[in-house]
C-alpha cells in the first residue's frame, strides 16, 4: 500500500486504473522513494520507461505487468514471494498463472497487507 501511495495512487485511482502524475516521468526523473516504490510494484528502469513509451501506463497496477512474470514461484526473491503469498498465490497458482480472488477486489476491499 505504501508503495502505491508513494507513487500517487489513492483508492479511486487504483480501482479505476486512473493515471498518476509520475507516469509521465522517466525512471531517472523519479525520486529515490518513488523508484523504491516502483520497484516494490514490479518495475525496474527498463519496464518503467517501456510502459511510458507504450502508453500502457494506465495498466501499471496490473499483476501482468510484473517483472517477475518469467519467474517460477521458488525463484522469486523472498520479499516478492511473501507478497505473492499474502495475495493468495501458492506455487501452483503462481507457476500456472491461475487467477486469485483478490484480482476482483477494489482497493478498499483489500487488507492493509495486500495493499
Amino acid at each position: 500500500r505504501e508503495a502505491a501511495l508513494e507513487l500517487g495512487y489513492d483508492a479511486e485511482k487504483w480501482d479505476r486504473s486512473m493515471p498518476i502524475p509520475v507516469e509521465n516521468l522517466d525512471w531517472e526523473e523519479l525520486t529515490e522513494k518513488q523508484r523504491t516504490a516502483a520497484t516494490l510494484l514490479g518495475y525496474d528502469a527498463a519496464k518503467w520507461d517501456q510502459s511510458d513509451s507504450d502508453d500502457s501506463s494506465s495498466d501499471s497496477s496490473s499483476s501482468d505487468e510484473s517483472k517477475y512474470d518469467d519467474y517460477d514461484f521458488d525463484e522469486l526473491p523472498s520479499r516478492a514471494r511473501e507478497a505473492a503469498l499474502e495475495l493468495g498465490y501458492d506455487a501452483e497458482k503462481w507457476d500456472r498463472s491461475m487467477p486469485i480472488p483478490v484480482e476482483n477486489l477494489d482497493w478498499e476491499e483489500l487488507t492493509e497487507k495486500q495493499r
